[in-house]
């Protein structure tokens, strides 16, 4: 990992060996290894499993360990081949033509997805991809928005518009206030006690926040659960993840899980008390520790990763786009995917179409 450019926390063996012990079993693994003489220059951390469309066409594609699209899966970003330095078009070359040659055994797509659209990678493949006769497709499926740490808080303030710098500082002034006399902190897990300590709370403020929409928090599914007690205790060992709490007098009122990985903090997932009055934007404020925290140690970045970013892009306009790079060597099962799925867009037009004319007529 260390010898790579794209040497991202969710490609760590720490990462990829727990997702598979987790979420393996309705997979093959299909990892290519590739060497320039004796010394191994990148890994292919590819996987087999059936893909079935609208729940109809079935796929055996071939993807990325730490990918899938079940409900309660750990939405792996910015996955890749793990290569050295310097090697990346002759592996990009050399993976497509194993590819090509069934190296990887049979597949029917190779679907690699949540690739950081600006990654060199992603054009090389497509290239390598183009010259064996294969015609890649490239999907942006979300964009995860980031910040470059400047020095301090101050410095930070200065990248923002007038309203922005106004409304932070106002923000956390009001907390303060509120905090008053009983004082707050910003805890971090550092050895068991204070990860066990740190893992029920963020559980109970993230399952808050949820309940009290009518759904459940991503915790209650037992595989998502699992494995992210399992990473956290293998990754707390390297410093590889901060799980941090924030505290008023002796009550947690926020929490945040991230992922520290080459001087950047990845923000995974977090909780508060929803018992907070809504106007004291508890969960703002404790971004806004971390990101002093972060700035205060020198770190370079803070990446929101993808999904919901309505309230992300408050904190910067800069964001990255996460790919998919699809390839299908199968055009008869390729033809009924886009039949079922013309099929379904045609039903939903007429159900729509259905629906305005229900509507009551003016007199």
């Amino acid at each position: 990992m260390a010898q790579s450019a794209s040497a991202e926390p969710m490609l760590d063996p720490d990462w990829l060996f727990t997702w598979w012990t987790i979420y393996g079993a309705s997979r093959r693994l299909a990892v290519g290894l590739f060497y320039e003489g004796e010394r191994l220059v990148a890994i292919a951390p590819f996987c087999h499993r059936v893909h079935k469309y609208g729940g109809v066409v079935p796929f055996r594609r071939l993807e990325f360990m730490g990918a899938g699209d079940e409900p309660d899966r750990v939405c792996s970003e910015y996955l890749n081949l793990i290569v050295a330095r310097g090697f990346e078009r002759a592996v990009a070359f050399s993976v497509v033509k194993a590819l090509k040659d069934g190296a990887f055994g049979v597949w029917d797509e190779c679907a690699l997805e949540m690739m950081h659209g600006d990654d060199p990678m992603v054009a090389l493949l497509a290239e390598a991809f183009g010259g064996v006769g294969l015609v890649p497709e490239q999907t942006e499926l979300t964009e995860a928005p980031f910040i470059a740490l400047p020095r301090d808080w101050d410095a930070y303030l200065e990248t923002l518009d007038s309203s922005k710098r106004k409304r932070f500082r106002q923000i956390l002034r009001k907390f303060e206030a509120w905090a008053g006399d009983r004082g707050y902190r910003l805890n971090r897990a550092h050895d068991q006690a204070s990860l066990d300590e740190g893992w029920r709370i963020l559980q109970a403020l993230h399952g808050q926040r949820w309940n009290e929409q009518g759904s459940a928090g991503v915790f209650e599914a037992e595989r998502f659960r699992n494995f992210h007690r399992t990473y956290l205790e293998r990754a707390l060992e390297r410093d590889k993840v901060e799980l941090l709490w924030l505290t008023v007098g002796e009550r947690p009122v926020a929490a945040m899980y991230n992922i520290n990985s080459g001087g950047c903090l990845y923000f995974y997932q977090s909780g508060r008390d929803v018992s907070v009055p809504d106007d004291l934007s508890i969960g703002f404020v404790m971004i806004f520790l971390v990101l002093q925290d972060a700035m205060a140690r020198g770190l370079k970045e803070f990446d929101f990763l993808g999904g919901d970013t309505g309230y992300k892009q408050r904190f910067t306009a800069k964001t990255r786009p996460l790919v998919q790079l699809r390839v299908v060597r199968s055009k008869l099962l390729e033809a009924a995917r886009k039949g079922l799925t013309a099929t379904k867009r045609g039903l939903r037009k007429l159900q729509g179409s259905a629906a305005v004319s229900r509507l009551p007529t003016q007199a």
